[in-house]
């Protein structure tokens, strides 16, 4: 059976984070169903979009690199937890430090 929503981002991100690959993520991300889910498509979808904009302006390998190396930890966690069915609650703590982390908030230490 084939993915849909969230879960065929997976496929999308190991192919890195090219212009097409982000667009086709975001898409994904619109594309979910599951309740439980929605949360953090509706923030990846935006992520995803904002980082396709700035690669759209860059082509840049090193952009590329740098994006990734930046979101791609976060962004596996956040999948590591949606795969393990934990809470929303701890979905949540992970989609906050990503909003953070796009947004350029620092963490209180």
């Amino acid at each position: 059976m084939q993915q849909s929503g969230l879960m065929s981002v997976k496929n999308f991100l190991e192919g890195g984070f090219y212009h097409k690959n982000l667009i086709n993520m975001a898409r994904c991300c619109r594309e979910e169903t599951d309740l439980n889910k929605l949360i953090s498509s509706y923030v990846l979808c935006g992520i995803f979009g904002d980082l396709a904009e700035e690669m759209e302006a860059e082509h840049k390998e090193s952009t590329k690199q740098k994006l990734e190396a930046k979101y791609k930890p976060a962004i596996n966690s956040l999948f590591k937890n949606l795969i393990s069915k934990s809470s929303l609650e701890d979905q949540s703590t992970i989609i906050a430090e990503l909003i953070q982390l796009h947004w350029g908030i620092r963490q209180p230490k």
